[in-house]
C-alpha cells in the first residue's frame, strides 16, 4: 500500500486539500501552566518516588524543577 501513495509536492498537496485544517494534539499551554511543580528534592521524601525521569530516563537531579 505504501507503493502507492503519491509523495510528490503535488499529491501532498491534495492530499492537504482532502484532509482540511489539521489541528495539534497537544496538551492547551494554560493546562500545563497550572500544573503544580517543585524541586525533585521537596518531592524526594515521597516513599515510591522514582529517581529517573520516567521520559528520557536520565537520572533526576536534587534542585531539578519538575
Amino acid at each position: 500500500m505504501d507503493d502507492e501513495f503519491d509523495d510528490s509536492y503535488d499529491g501532498l498537496l491534495r492530499l492537504g486539500v482532502l484532509l482540511g485544517e489539521v489541528k495539534g494534539r497537544g496538551t492547551p499551554q494554560e493546562v500545563i501552566d497550572g500544573l503544580p511543580t517543585a524541586t525533585y528534592k521537596e518531592w524526594a521524601s515521597v516513599e515510591d518516588c522514582e529517581t529517573r525521569c520516567p521520559i528520557c530516563l536520565d537520572d533526576v537531579r536534587l534542585l531539578q524543577i519538575l
